[in-house]
């Protein structure tokens, strides 16, 4: 499976239902998805995904050595391993 993503900034246009990278290209289309509220909704999402991946990469980069050193405690350790599968479902990769 290709895991790789556009990392550019993406936007929703409320108007067509559709997001776009920065370079104009089409990522999603968001008619289909509910009544205009929801489209609304899924729209301003995806457009947010590769920044929500970057952050959460972000987030589990400074909270790992806290976990290797053992000073992470167990609400820590769980929202480190919610993150990691979150992760793992964005890059389409199984965890062991």
């Amino acid at each position: 499976m290709n895991t790789k993503h556009s990392t550019t900034p993406w936007t929703f246009a409320r108007n067509t239902g559709m997001v776009f990278s920065s370079k104009g290209r089409t990522v999603a289309l968001c008619q289909y998805f509910g009544g205009a509220e929801q489209i609304a909704k899924n729209g301003h999402l995806i457009a947010a995904a590769p920044d929500l991946l970057k952050e959460l990469q972000h987030l589990v980069d400074l909270l790992q050595p806290l976990e290797m050193d053992g000073r992470l405690n167990v609400p820590g350790l769980a929202t480190l391993n919610g993150a990691r599968i979150a992760l793992s479902k964005a890059k389409g990769v199984k965890m062991p």
